[in-house]
């Protein structure tokens, strides 16, 4: 890490870990950030999990995220109880007390994968009364295939809104897209890309990303907002 000409403000995240010991791993390589999900455990055991991890973590200097609510897969069919996933502000407000956690990742709408059964949507009257409740960062997970206007009124809400969104299947597609391919590729088979073909697959995401931050996060020219130690 300490070879990479990075000038601005970054971190290394772990993303959705089941796992303490894995946190551990993380950490001592040098994540400056992780996150537990314990989300579909019960509330208490959810509790339990996040505080511990939250707890090491710290003692670490390193931040953490956790999961409450269940953010479901873009192939689940919506009915009129799929609410039932989302999470409850008062849950949410006795969690992060509880836990300690630093963010917080709620289910409000948005899913994992393609969209292409259910539509991508918002719950912004649920993601307000938590921000209301909590006082840490809020997350959305299923960033890709939102559109850009949705994403942006949870980032304004007057209340203060979504700190972080998570993208990973529209970064895929792309990669895809420029290697020709529709099938989802094993890490074996990246691996095992020519130089050339791996170039043109890194660029397309790299497109992907820039557009993402001008465009979609609007994070575009914020690096001085943050202080870099």
């Amino acid at each position: 890490m300490t070879d990479c000409a990075i000038s601005i403000p970054a971190v290394l995240h772990l993303d959705h870990t089941k796992e303490l010991d894995t946190i551990k791993e993380a950490i001592a390589a040098g994540f400056t950030s992780v996150m537990i999900d314990a989300s579909e455990k019960p509330f208490a055991d959810n509790v339990a999990i996040s505080r511990e991890a939250a707890e090491y973590a710290h003692a670490q200097g390193v931040s953490v995220e956790a999961e409450l609510g269940m953010i479901g897969t873009t192939d689940f069919v919506e009915t009129d109880s799929d609410e039932e996933l989302f999470t409850d502000p008062q849950e949410a407000a006795e969690f992060v007390r509880l836990t300690g956690v630093d963010a917080l990742a709620v289910s409000c709408g948005t899913a994992h994968g393609v969209y292409n059964v259910r539509r991508p949507r918002i719950d912004y009257d649920r993601l307000s009364a938590i921000r209301l409740l909590t006082p840490v960062h809020l997350v959305l997970h299923g960033g890709s295939g939102v559109p850009a206007d949705m994403m942006r009124k949870a980032f304004e809400l007057p209340e203060g809104g979504v700190s972080k969104v998570n993208i990973a299947t529209d970064l895929e597609l792309s990669l895809l897209a420029a290697l020709g391919r529709e099938e989802r590729m094993t890490n074996e088979e990246c691996k095992a890309l020519d130089a050339d073909r791996l170039r043109t697959g890194r660029q397309a995401v790299t497109n992907t990303v820039v557009g993402k931050m001008n465009d979609f996060l609007l994070s575009s020219g914020q690096a001085p907002v943050f202080a870099i130690d």
